[in-house]
């Protein structure tokens, strides 16, 4: 059964498709949302190696894949590349699709003000509803800000079961900077020999093990696979999930070893388990809009909008292509790179 692998980034370096462990055929471009075209790549540049990096971190994973890459974190428009590779996943007749958003959601005040942001807008909302009826797989980070206020987008797993949201891991600890609380599945490893660490890193591991794992059992559906990878990991903490850690650590090996002998009496017992060590992961409705007036922005833990304060009068009169990236901590600052 083909999967796809979706990655929605900052851009992707040029050079780094053919450094890749795939065929060029089987990598597909989606829009452009920054420079407002068709092409995703970008000239090597190195605020754009974030999502270069990330898609280097899936791609070490085995086995045969296609590849759908779109540009937009950053736009304030995310959503709408979240629909377009719903759309290409479901006309191209893909059975397992997984899209990697190694990003967090945060909101800008009229002084610039940027705080992690806590409600989905409307689009939003619609496009995670379309890849939850099209059984698309959502793999979210969950943030570098060493805090229990997750993102509306991490903590949206508690109200669409296509939705896991993975922390970052230091050994068999959580990572001090990596946000936790409600809404947290995972955490996996957050090192990185490349320049992106954190909870993005974490993300793209567990992308990278869904692709594992459909290598394995390509018959598993993505109710199936979450059941895998939170039964497989390895737990910390309290027993059972808990506000710090989720369900526990990623365990590849073990996931791929159930998912290699996975029956559907596995799935019962498996729920059954998780009923028992999901107890405090209740699922809470996410607000839908915020009081203020703000602009809805996305946060890739590592570049930053140019102008991003005259950004924000821009969105608000309609206009929404938002220019390029500039590393400017004043203006959109970062505890950590992820």
């Amino acid at each position: 059964m083909k999967k796809l692998i979706g990655v929605i980034d900052t851009g992707f370096d040029t050079d780094v498709i053919n450094t890749l462990d795939i065929s060029h055929s089987k990598v597909y471009l989606g829009g452009d949302l920054i420079d407002g075209d068709d092409n995703p790549l970008v000239e090597d540049n190195a605020i754009d190696h974030h999502g270069s990096h990330i898609l280097k971190i899936i791609d070490s994973s085995s086995g045969s894949q296609s590849l759908w890459l779109g540009r937009s974190v950053g736009s304030g428009r995310w959503e709408e590349s979240l629909v377009e590779f719903v759309e290409f996943a479901k006309e191209s007749d893909y059975k397992n699709s997984v899209i990697n958003l190694s990003f967090d959601l945060v909101q800008v005040d009229e002084h610039g003000t940027v705080t992690t942001r806590q409600w989905l807008t409307q689009k939003e909302r619609a496009a995670i509803e379309y890849a939850l009826q099209e059984n698309v797989l959502m793999i979210v980070s969950s943030g570098n800000q060493n805090s229990s206020e997750i993102s509306a987008l991490g903590r949206a797993s508690q109200e669409y079961a296509n939705i896991l949201t993975v922390g970052a891991a230091d050994g068999k600890y959580r990572a001090p900077y990596s946000s936790y609380g409600e809404g947290l599945t995972l955490l996996a490893n957050g090192e990185s020999e490349l320049s992106v660490s954190g909870s993005s890193a974490a993300a793209a591991r567990v992308t990278n093990a869904v692709s594992h794992i459909w290598s394995v059992n390509p018959n598993l559906n993505y109710q199936q696979v979450l059941t895998i990878l939170k039964t497989g990991a390895a737990d910390l903490g309290d027993d059972g999930w808990d506000l710090e850690t989720g369900f526990g650590l990623l365990d590849i090996e073990k996931s791929a070893s159930l998912a290699s002998s996975y029956v559907e009496e596995d799935l019962h017992a498996s729920s059954a388990l998780l009923e028992q060590l999901s107890e405090g992961f209740q699922e809470r409705n996410i607000l839908l809009e915020s009081e203020n007036t703000v602009l809805p922005m996305e946060r890739p833990t590592g570049p930053v909008i140019d102008a991003i304060k005259d950004a924000f009068n821009t969105v608000l009169k309609g206009i929404s292509k938002l220019g390029g990236f500039v590393n400017d901590a004043d203006i959109f600052p970062f505890d950590t790179l992820g």
